[in-house]
């Protein structure tokens, strides 16, 4: 197996070199963005709060995410984009043993 994380040009050669080894796995990660997308909702707390969650994930070991939200599109009041900022500065980022219990931390 091969994983990979950088640019687009080494992953296109590392996925060239793998093309006729069909018993080999390869995963690569070349600077996607996962789309956040929530439908018409009357809870934009809710929808607010996810939105948070997934731009912020606790940090670890082994975590990683390639979704992070970007500019909502149509109404961002109706989108919860004041919402959204007003969530995120109440992130707790600190050592793993601080109190109270950080959101963000080192892994």
């Amino acid at each position: 197996m091969a994983s990979f994380t950088g640019g687009a040009k080494t992953g296109i050669a590392l996925h060239k070199a793998f093309a006729d080894k069909l018993e080999k796995i390869i995963a690569l990660e070349l600077g996607g963005n996962n789309p956040l997308i929530w439908w018409d909702t009357d809870d934009i707390d809710a929808a607010a709060f996810t939105v948070v969650q997934v731009g912020f994930p606790t940090s670890g070991p082994a975590l990683q995410t390639c979704a992070t939200p970007g500019q909502p599109e149509g109404d961002s009041d109706r989108c919860g984009d004041r919402r959204v900022g007003e969530i995120g500065q109440r992130i707790i980022v600190g050592a793993p043993f601080d109190e109270p219990h950080p959101f963000i931390r080192p892994g």
